[in-house]
């Protein structure tokens, strides 16, 4: 068997604050975790509870380390140091199970072992040193961890138009749209990189039209008609833009979006997606959890329009710069320690995922169906916008905290923002496993692939539609190869000191540099950043779209037992709440298997209607549950 390294009792030891059940803890009483989540540990180099904790002894003593103990739930609470307050209080129990313990303010150290396991030394070309936990300033091998840094700071910042020159140019939208179409109701929302604080200054406007419901169903019938005066008939409008003066007419087909150019101003509009423009909010809401967020998505969109990658410039093989936000945000929430929290789900041990805001989105109505690609989907703008950044508060470790009267983040990740980018270049360039799995904000950073995403060669989910894949303009093999060539490159050369302007400008072919060694192999091998590895038991997903029951039946009659019925497969389903007459939140557990490795369909039919499937967020069972 290996011998553990300190970066194995490291993980555990953070594993077991992770996943403590105690609650009101002063910091001096030990963590309490329950056996079946020991039972899913493993460090990062394989190793398991057992195997870490049997090569360990107390400090300057012979004898084994007391740091870690196990006792059962009903002789925890009997143990006089209960009633003492010495333990923690814990949640009622319906079994004795077992609880292992972690004394955090008790000396730990690894015996030595000198017959280290061979295996050790060994490392392929493209294999990385255990990874590093960044909570304080490490030694990277003499590359300055503030370069990039310097130089993004000493570029043009993005650009956030204020509310009223927002407003100025959708009011230019909305004018047009009165002249030709006086009689119909419109509803003008902006969205998009301009609003959220994102954009260059060349960056179009993004704009929602709300249709009343009439008008919406007519449109879907008729405007197909290349002759329909109707305002998303793109031939028809493309007509009226032109006479106007518009160039660079454009329609995406897969957004259902018009593009121009008018007076120097762009725009993109779509009509009736609604709930597409919370996207916005969501990005923004993350922006102000932590300072080097907006920094990280800087340096990332200079450099995407370096190294020409963003779709729609990238004809093939592109993926639009939202979808590398996406990717950002949750290589961020997928840290150990994380940068951010996931803000679709603040508190991984409790079920409903409350938070103290009665204003919070999460309490408001959330769920819609949206047309994406001309077909309707689901869609849950599900998110909490009731964080608070304290800087003055103590640091989070993994969750966010309460501090009177609000929940608030502090990030307990000390890396700098160069570093971040170049862990993040390593990581979707080289450590990402794209056959298997997709990038999921929502899902804590990655979730498993979906069926209906099996063909797609890049897999990045939309964190508010679902079944929606912001990665598809990937389109082949070769298209996939060359996204991580392109980011293994860049990881290379900036690893390897080279500045940061030089490889977005001035390095023709990027991809043929490829090696954890930094450029030319000055450096020492990377070592990433630990990544939180969470197992969680139960999922909460929302049904929208259900059959509708006479109000004269509701009292007698419900879906739920058919529904418990259709997940039991999953599952034990716990709890089945009605949102509105056509959508039930549904909560089901299954504590033989991490959920998130279960594979939910999208959609599905349920007396003869078509039923769409929103997964919301994971969760850890309580062990009283």
């Amino acid at each position: 068997m290996r011998s553990p390294t300190e970066e194995d009792l490291e993980e555990l030891c953070k594993y077991m604050i992770l996943f403590d059940m105690t609650d009101n803890r002063r910091g001096s009483e030990p963590h309490a975790v329950p056996e079946r989540l020991m039972d899913s540990f493993q460090s990062s180099r394989g190793l398991r509870y057992q195997d870490i904790v049997s090569f360990g002894t107390s400090h300057n003593r012979d004898n084994p380390s007391n740091a870690f103990e196990f006792t059962q739930y009903m002789g925890y609470v009997a143990d006089r140091r209960y009633e003492s307050g010495e333990f923690a209080r814990i949640g009622k129990m319906s079994n004795n199970m077992k609880l292992y313990l972690y004394y955090p303010t008790r000396q730990y150290q690894l015996r030595n072992n000198g017959n280290r396991d061979r295996s050790e030394s060994f490392s392929s070309r493209n294999s990385s040193p255990p990874p590093r936990r960044e909570t304080s300033r490490q030694d990277n091998g003499g590359v300055d961890p503030y370069a990039i840094d310097k130089i993004i700071d000493s570029k043009p910042e993005l650009v956030q138009l204020s509310p009223k020159a927002v407003e100025e140019k959708v009011d230019i939208l909305r004018k047009i749209f009165a002249a030709y179409f006086p009689t119909y109701y419109m509803n003008f929302t902006p969205f998009g990189s301009v609003v959220s604080g994102i954009a260059f200054p060349s960056s179009k406007l993004d704009v929602n039209i709300e249709m009343d419901i009439p008008d919406m169903k007519r449109l879907l019938k008729e405007s197909s008609t290349r002759s329909a005066q109707e305002p998303e008939n793109y031939e028809y409008m493309s007509e009226v833009l032109g006479s106007l003066g518009a160039t660079k007419l454009g329609y995406d087909e897969t957004l259902s979006s018009t593009s121009f150019l008018i007076d120097s101003h762009r725009f993109e509009y779509s009509f009736n997606r609604s709930i597409v423009t919370k996207s916005t909010d969501l990005i923004q809401e993350y922006i102000k959890l932590d300072d080097r967020v907006l920094p990280l998505i800087k340096t990332l969109k200079y450099f995407g329009r370096g190294r020409n990658i963003f779709a729609p410039v990238l004809r093939s093989n592109g993926v639009r710069s939202y979808g590398y936000v996406i990717m950002a945000l949750s290589f961020l929430i997928s840290l150990d320690p994380p940068v951010l929290p996931n803000l679709q789900n603040i508190n991984h041990k409790d079920i409903l995922d409350l938070c103290l805001s009665d204003g919070c989105a999460t309490k408001k109505m959330f769920w819609e169906t949206a047309l994406y690609n001309k077909v309707v989907v689901g869609a849950a703008a599900r998110f909490h916008d009731c964080i608070q950044h304290d800087k003055a508060a103590s640091p989070c470790t993994y969750r966010v905290k309460k501090n009177g009267t609000y929940l608030y983040w502090k990030s307990s990740n000390k890396a700098t923002v160069g570093e971040l980018f170049i862990d993040f270049l390593y990581y979707y360039g080289y450590e990402f496993d794209y056959k298997n799995f997709a990038v999921s904000l929502k899902m804590g950073g990655t979730t498993h692939r979906k069926e209906e995403f099996k063909k797609d060669m890049l897999v990045i989910e939309d964190p508010i539609l679902s079944g929606v894949n912001l990665g598809a303009g990937i389109t082949d093999l070769q298209g996939l190869q060359k996204f991580q060539h392109t980011l293994r490159g860049a990881f290379t050369l900036l690893y390897g000191g080279v500045s940061f302007e030089q490889v977005i400008t001035n390095t023709p072919d990027i991809q043929q540099y490829d090696c954890l060694q930094g450029f030319k192999g000055k450096q020492r091998k990377y070592r990433p950043f630990l990544r939180m590895r969470l197992v969680p038991s139960t999922k909460t997903i929302a049904l929208v779209g259900l059959p509708k029951i006479p109000e004269e039946d509701r009292e007698r009659s419900c879906h739920c037992d058919r529904i418990r019925r259709l997940f039991a497969s999953y599952g034990d389903v716990d709890r089945l709440i009605d949102l509105d007459y056509t959508v039930k939140q549904l909560t089901f557990t299954d504590v033989k298997r991490n959920v998130n490795d279960i594979l939910m369909p999208t959609s599905f039919m349920f007396e003869g209607k078509k039923v769409y499937l929103v997964e919301l967020y994971d969760s850890i069972l309580p062990p009283d549950a």
